[in-house]
């Protein structure tokens, strides 16, 4: 039970997170077929046959939602994260045209217009590491250090921002990345929407319009999302009785 329950809660913590994107997703869905084919395999595994069964549901139910998923928008979240070798993980799948296929239909599909004409160079560049690319890598090295040093998840968007002119908008393909990294992936979110909503409709309320009531959800949730990114207010204030010791002297010197 162990074994099969550990990579699905390391799955559930992953998918919950605040910097839960859409290549996330993707290489959560990666793992988990990885750690069920792992189990049916009897050199990593002594005990596979009691496993078989229950792995194999397991990874039928993977492909099961894969096969329904919106594919593109997952690979190509993780074609444009630098801070992933997708070369590696795609193994020799896609080559450099079809990486750029597969991108310039994601943005005819996404802002319903044909491609600029120097997106292709751009994904060009991008894929071999040249023109305004060359320098990511090392961007890369600076924005896992920070992270690092920071306590927080690396931020794709950060690095794309550094190798970008100062004040000058998007190119083409950043303008892509963002609109995919911008998509909230994390299940988390939903829940406390709908507890949310159950808290608020009750029964002295149940005359609440939606739109009142999607107002209310939201401003309270905005209000929450401030009160947790102030360090400020998440400091638990206490009571200091600072005008005691100065208290105490004035009736000593009576």
């Amino acid at each position: 039970i162990v074994r099969h329950l550990r990579p699905l809660a390391i799955a559930t913590n992953t998918l919950q997170s605040v910097a839960c994107r859409l290549d996330t997703v993707l290489l959560t869905f990666g793992f988990l077929a990885m750690q069920f084919t792992a189990l049916k395999n009897p050199i990593t595994n002594p005990e596979f046959d009691h496993d078989d069964g229950a792995c194999n549901r397991i990874l039928a139910s993977l492909e099961k939602r894969w096969a329904k998923a919106d594919q593109d928008i997952f690979i190509g979240a993780l074609i444009l994260n630098p801070l992933h070798k997708w070369s590696d993980l795609f193994d020799g799948i896609f080559s450099n045209a079809g990486v750029g296929s597969r991108l310039r239909a994601l943005w005819v599909r996404f802002f319903g217009e044909s491609c600029p004409p120097a997106f292709d160079q751009e994904v060009r560049d991008y894929l071999r590491r040249s023109g305004r690319y060359r320098f990511i890598d090392s961007e890369i090295t600076i924005e896992e250090t920070d992270a690092r040093i920071n306590g927080r998840e690396p931020d794709p968007m950060n690095i794309y921002q550094a190798i970008s002119a100062a004040g000058a908008p998007d190119t083409p393909l950043i303008r892509l990345a963002r609109h995919l990294f911008s998509a909230g992936t994390n299940s988390a979110s939903c829940e406390r929407l709908f507890s949310a909503f159950g808290n608020i409709l009750t029964k002295l309320r149940n005359r609440l319009g939606v739109v009142n009531m999607q107002n209310i959800t939201e401003l309270k949730m905005r209000v929450n999302d401030g009160h947790r990114n102030d360090k400020d207010t998440q400091t638990r204030l206490k009571r200091h009785f600072v005008a005691d010791k100065p208290l105490r002297c004035a009736l000593s010197s009576q």
